[in-house]
């Protein structure tokens, strides 16, 4: 009996500290993420410019076309029907994207996911847009980038189709997302535009409601990878 006292006592004390490690890690994460996003707001000025590229028409035998656009601008500022949201696991508007949608949409954004719980990757919470211009909002997470060798591109594919089943679900028509991953959790561009583009065109190929999709990046360089991942599509994707 001693011994398996001993046992539970032990396993509760390894599961203290490593959830105390978990809290302590993700905060160290919410801390770069804000600063990174602080630099990167002092660096473009004021106020972000938006930037319209070429929108990419997609063809869908059967159906109406439908839109693919890039914007370099503010993701807060979309009168759409569902803004996606990369969030961490605990939606609690940490930094960057997460921390500028629970600024705009205001306190109320927080209760409602509070009410939610932990958010598994894969998965979609979805709250009213409150202050926001958009109607609702798709909550979503991945893991943070580690190299690759923790799925993480599989867990980024994850969220992105999560966060187009739940705007499906919403009958949703336009779509706002970010980069999700690219900031302070150091996902490659490059690997992420890819992920994040297939698994646009699949939804708009699937989901004909969905009339128009809208990335809407921070700099010029990332809307660049975005465009090169569409124009490799061919003939899929008819700019």
């Amino acid at each position: 009996r001693d011994a398996k006292m001993a046992e539970k006592h032990a396993f509760a004390a390894r599961f203290d500290r490593e959830r105390g490690e978990l809290r302590s890690q993700k905060a160290r994460l919410r801390e770069a993420e804000g600063a990174w996003t602080g630099a990167h707001r002092a660096a473009r000025g004021p106020r972000v410019q938006v930037l319209q590229l070429d929108p990419f028409t997609i063809a869908r035998p059967g159906a109406g076309a439908a839109t693919l656009e890039v914007v370099v601008g503010d993701l807060t500022d979309q009168a759409v029907d569902v803004l996606v949201n990369a969030t961490d696991e605990g939606m609690s508007g940490g930094g960057g994207v997460d921390g500028a949608v629970h600024r705009r949409a205001g306190p109320e954004l927080a209760q409602a996911c509070a009410a939610h719980g932990p958010l598994r990757y894969g998965r979609a919470a979805v709250t009213p847009g409150f202050g926001l211009a958009a109607t609702h909002v798709a909550h979503v997470t991945t893991r943070p980038w580690r190299g690759g060798a923790e799925h993480e591109l599989h867990l980024l594919r994850a969220a992105y189709d999560a966060a187009f089943s739940a705007a499906r679900r919403h009958q949703a028509r336009t779509v706002a997302l970010p980069a999700i991953g690219t900031g302070a959790y150091g996902y490659p561009v490059d690997a992420a535009a890819h992920v994040a583009v297939t698994a646009a065109l699949h939804a708009l190929q699937s989901a004909f409601e969905l009339a128009r999709v809208r990335f809407v990046v921070g700099d010029a360089a990332m809307a660049a990878a975005y465009h090169q991942v569409l124009a490799s599509y061919g003939a899929a994707v008819a700019a």
